[in-house]
């Protein structure tokens, strides 16, 4: 015997699936962003303004070496003293101390920027089918495995590592084989028979999760690289700031030759002497 639905139980179900839809459009989004527009995006920011910048960080090691050699200098002769051999030593010492602390952050700018150059070698890019593709399977493997669709655990546990790895490499083929093993292993519906409450109930929860994904989303757009995403795919906006970084790497070294003038002078000052 046929049973017709409450019309309110009838628009409660169109409300869970189209807010399901909304979820798995969600976390596919975070997944995209996670697994490929984040790492894409920090490689191309370190490979065009990166290399730039650890110039510039360079040049500013050397000025930090300098400034703290003049302020030494500086120190000794503003009390009356000579400059010794054994000052310089020991200034020398200090300085390499400091720039110890510096070179590490180069050597992590370095390690940042190598990184990078060797990451967009190996980026694949899929066609725009392809892409589709793996959206689609992706969304439905979701449905099938997510908590927040009340995804059946042990199928999470078993599937759920995959789905974000084969993901993540763009392995249509290997999305394609886990959809195939996990779609039988529970109904990716609501129960109709449910009471309105439930339904209800049911809406409210996928609702506030939908919320909740969406602020998620929002807030990681917020920060870059993501924050950068349309610059950072703007050519004129990546060589305006590669000029920008390349100036004050020019100015950071005419810093640097000043610092180092007025290091002669001052040694000359203090009368340096050499047993």
């Amino acid at each position: 015997m046929h049973l017709e639905l409450h019309p309110q139980a009838a628009r409660l179900l169109a409300q869970i699936d189209d807010l399901r839809q909304r979820i798995g459009d969600l976390l596919e989004e975070q997944a995209h962003l996670r697994a490929h527009a984040i790492p894409i995006l920090t490689a191309i920011y370190e490979k065009e303004i990166g290399a730039h910048e650890y110039a510039l960080l360079a040049v500013r090691v050397e000025a930090g070496g300098l400034k703290f050699r003049v302020e030494s200098l500086m120190r000794i002769i503003n009390r009356g003293g000579r400059v010794e051999a054994g000052d310089l030593e020991r200034i020398d010492a200090e300085v390499r101390e400091l720039q110890a602390v510096w070179q590490r952050e180069m050597a992590d700018k370095a390690r940042q920027v190598d990184a990078a150059q060797d990451f967009l070698k190996e980026v694949k890019y899929l066609s725009p089918d392809q892409e589709l593709q793996i959206k689609k399977l992706y969304r439905a493997l979701c449905f099938l495995l997510h908590p927040d669709m009340h995804g059946d655990p042990v199928l999470l546990e078993t599937y759920w590592d995959h789905a974000q790895a084969a993901y993540a490499a763009g392995d249509l083929n290997a999305l394609e084989a886990l959809w195939d093993a996990a779609r039988d292993g529970r109904s990716e519906r609501v129960d109709e028979r449910s009471s309105l409450d439930a339904l209800a109930e049911e809406r409210d929860r996928l609702e506030h999760l939908a919320l909740e994904h969406a602020r998620r989303i929002a807030e990681r757009r917020k920060n870059p690289p993501l924050c950068l995403e349309r610059e950072l795919r703007d050519p004129a906006w990546i060589a305006a700031k590669q000029e920008e970084l390349r100036s004050a790497c020019a100015a950071m070294q005419a810093r640097c030759d000043e610092l180092r003038a007025l290091c002669g002078q001052l040694m000359a000052q203090g009368a340096v002497q050499v047993h």
